[in-house]
């Protein structure tokens, strides 16, 4: 069968973005190249639209006025499905994205009323009843980790089996939404197929450089593990993935890498795990196996990881390895708002590993979270102090946000059955970092929306304020950047998109909304 005629269709949406957000670039879609993967190795016949990849410098207007989206138009995507198309199983991630993806599979069931529809991802999985109940457009729902569950779910599809057994796996049922048990977790991480990048534009993606962290070229999203053992209370993971966490095999990641280096002519690697370093040992295999195997390529970390795994001989290794860039994720510089988000974390040890990983050249990132619920001023100075210190130490990078109730996190929960959250188009919508200085709802009971608002923007300040005057060199850097036309740092990548760049997302809506008038 061939692919115009497949009867099975991966649709990864277009991503939302706003005129604060531009900037903040967006990777080939991992979790969906390992389902097509999946689902390849089981011959089913797939065809993969990634409405992102696919025309990677195209936007157009949401519903909201504010927000855009970047990828192909819905009457593009509708387009690229086949008559013939059965199932279509959509991927969405994250809330931001949730009201472009509804409006999406809406006009998408209107063109295909007989199409099934499967959704799944982080944001489906939060809330699977609230999503059946407001979008009856949509059939199914896949909650948590999809790559067997795709399998035994369209293995029964296709055979007219029952559906209604299937663990991980939310329906209706005369009018009532049905949310099965969870499925259990993939242990036998090492004996999962790598992802399709095949049947995905990959190369757009490498052509054009596109990463979350640093420029590394042509660069590869890897996962080394899956899953986080720790269950922070303002996280999704936990009801995603659960605690258990299953690290791959060094070997297996290697020979993928290898192959990669092959088929791709990568030049850099992005590893997207949740928390990639919780041990010693699987740091040093990992090291020693890519000095072994002579990798030779840039790698870094852009998802925040810990630190207990990390002392002055592993973090030599990361150097010596190829790593560029490490994202810390203290999230406070308070202990009473730690213990309070079940954030087990050591400050003064984070606070020397960041040193130590300054000291030795590595690129350094610490996020940062201000307005939990039970936060109060005194707490938020000292998220200031630790700042501070972490820029006087020589961290190059901050992500300085504001709490907010992210859908399947403890907090949302909790504050969603206290009443205070009324989900919707707001809700989501205001998920949306609009603008650097956008005044909104927050859900801390002592400091007000107006002074969060007003801290982010001085503690942002202040960091790179203090990283600037203390570390000099990082002024001749970011000029030197400017003139290479690259950039080692997303603050380097923010200013050089907005006043270098020409082309760049908000000169395209500018100069589209002036044709437009």
């Amino acid at each position: 069968m061939p692919l115009s005629e497949a009867e099975i269709v991966l649709l990864r949406p277009p991503v939302s973005i706003s005129t604060a957000t531009w900037h903040i670039s967006n990777a080939p879609p991992l979790g969906m190249a390992y389902l097509c993967a999946s689902l390849k190795q089981n011959n089913f016949q797939v065809k993969v639209i990634d409405a992102l990849g696919e025309e990677l410098e195209n936007y157009g207007p949401t519903k909201n006025n504010k927000i855009f989206y970047r990828g192909l138009s819905p009457e593009a995507i509708i387009k690229a499905i086949p008559n013939t198309s059965k199932l279509l199983m959509v991927s969405c991630m994250f809330s931001i994205d949730w009201n472009h993806v509804r409006e999406i599979i809406i006009k998408i069931k209107q063109e295909f009323p007989n199409l099934t529809i499967l959704v799944g991802g982080e944001h489906i999985t939060a809330i699977p009843k609230y999503i059946l109940e407001s979008t009856p457009e949509i059939d199914y729902c896949c909650l948590g980790e999809g790559d067997e569950f795709v399998i035994e779910f369209c293995k029964s599809f296709f055979s007219n089996q029952g559906l209604e057994s299937i663990n991980g796996l939310a329906f209706r049922k005369h009018g009532q939404v049905i949310v099965n048990p969870k499925r259990n977790r993939i242990k036998s991480v090492n004996e999962l197929p790598w992802p399709a990048w095949d049947d995905f534009p990959i190369e757009n993606y490498l052509d054009s450089q596109i990463a979350f962290g640093i420029e590394l070229g042509r660069t590869m999203p890897m996962l080394a593990t899956r899953g986080c053992p720790y269950e922070c209370t303002f996280c999704s993971n936990d009801n995603m993935w659960g605690t258990n966490y299953y690290a791959r095999d060094p070997k297996d990641i290697i020979a993928e890498i290898n192959y990669y280096k092959k088929k791709y002519n990568i030049t850099g690697i992005e590893f997207h795990d949740l928390t990639i370093f919780v041990g010693k040992k699987w740091i040093v295999d990992f090291c020693t196996q890519l000095i072994e195997n002579e990798i030779n390529l840039d790698w870094t970390v852009t998802v925040g990881t810990r630190s207990e795994g990390l002392d002055a001989q592993s973090l030599k290794l990361l150097k010596d390895t190829g790593c560029k860039y490490i994202c810390f994720a203290p999230e406070s510089g308070s202990e009473r708002m730690l213990k309070d988000s079940k954030k087990r974390l050591d400050l003064d040890r984070i606070l020397k590993t960041i040193k130590l990983s300054s000291d030795i050249g590595l690129l350094t990132k610490v996020n940062i979270i201000i307005g939990f619920p039970e936060e109060k001023r005194l707490d938020i100075l000292k998220t200031f102090l630790f700042v501070w210190k972490c820029a006087a130490l020589g961290v190059d990078d901050t992500g300085f946000t504001i709490f907010y109730p992210y859908p399947g996190s403890k907090l949302f929960y909790q504050i969603y059955k206290e009443g205070e959250i009324t989900l919707g188009e707001d809700f989501f919508n205001e998920l949306f970092n609009w603008e650097i200085l956008k005044f909104r709802k927050h859900y801390c009971k002592h400091v007000s929306s107006f002074e969060l608002t007003l801290y982010k923007f001085f503690g942002i300040s202040s960091f790179y304020l203090l990283s600037y005057l203390l570390h000099p060199r990082k002024i001749f850097s970011l000029l030197i950047n400017f003139r290479k036309g690259t950039y080692t740092t997303r603050l380097e990548k923010f200013l050089y998109g907005l006043f270098v760049k020409k082309d760049n997302f908000v000169h395209k809506i500018a100069k589209q909304m002036k044709s437009q008038a």
